[in-house]
């Protein structure tokens, strides 16, 4: 079961992706398989599957706190939430197009945008995850677009 707080974050989110009770709802199950966050074996994975993907239809956290403290060199290796960021949104994008699902796919999308079949450095593997964020919003209003016309 998640906290309060991450539960308050959820819906903090949902207002302001202004998404009705439905869409959300769709967006938990589709996402975690749960049809509420309050369900006690909704966990922290959970949470962050569905915070990640309500990131990437724009959903930004605003933190009280300065980052400008916590600079990390950008030429160290990529960090492990990022290299599962980027699983995740080869994982969403996999819904919409088969083919990344393959490693030969995904390792050419990496070659034609940094020149390396997978992301070396942080500031690379912000590239590719920036450019998933895109593809993968393209195809959810593609998406979006069909159901509605």
């Amino acid at each position: 079961m998640i906290s309060k707080a991450k539960k308050t974050l959820l819906h903090v989110a949902r207002q302001q992706l202004g998404m009705t009770e439905p869409e959300y709802r769709h967006l938990l199950i589709e996402h975690t398989g749960f049809m509420s966050s309050a369900d006690p074996k909704f966990g922290d994975e959970d949470f962050k599957k569905i915070l990640d993907h309500m990131k990437i239809l724009g959903f930004e956290v605003r933190r009280d706190f300065d980052t400008t403290q916590v600079r990390k060199d950008p030429d160290e290796l990529p960090n492990p939430a990022q290299l599962k960021m980027l699983d995740h949104l080869w994982e969403d994008f996999s819904q919409y197009d088969v083919r990344a699902k393959g490693l030969k796919f995904r390792q050419g999308f990496h070659v034609k945008l940094i020149r390396r079949p997978w992301p070396q450095t942080r500031r690379e593997a912000n590239i590719c995850v920036e450019a998933m964020k895109v593809r993968v919003k393209r195809e959810i209003d593609k998406a979006a677009g069909r159901r509605a016309g």
